[in-house]
């Protein structure tokens, strides 16, 4: 979809069962790419390819697997739930939702921090 003078973007939104699409506009080719990365990141849409090299396998449950992970910039360890989103009901996928939205609110030095959510 296009509009004169104006960059456009896709968003579409996964709400269980019904898929919802809008377009938006931006002004210029980097606001756009600005806006598209951002989003990217608040909603979980980053590869971690860009950002982790993923090691060995520490441990696995049923839809997920943790496995170690160093960042490609500063070499720090972390480990990584990896989950496979194809094997998940509706109903799993919106407590997987849940999971992430109290993940990302608590901060707590005896809890685990989530650090970023991305997908390979």
């Amino acid at each position: 979809m296009e509009k004169q003078g104006f960059f456009a973007f896709q968003l579409t939104a996964d709400a269980g069962a019904v898929e919802e699409t809008r377009f938006l506009y931006a002004k210029t080719t980097v606001d756009r790419d600005e806006w598209v990365a951002e989003l990217q990141r608040a909603s979980c849409k980053v590869s971690i390819d860009q950002f982790y090299a993923l090691g060995r396998e520490l441990g696995k449950g049923r839809f997920s697997h943790v496995r170690e992970a160093t960042h490609l910039v500063t070499n720090e360890s972390f480990a990584v739930k990896v989950i496979d989103k194809t094997q998940l009901g509706i109903t799993e996928k919106e407590l997987l939702r849940t999971e992430i939205a109290i993940l990302k609110l608590v901060k707590h030095p005896h809890i685990i921090h989530l650090k970023v959510c991305a997908f390979s």
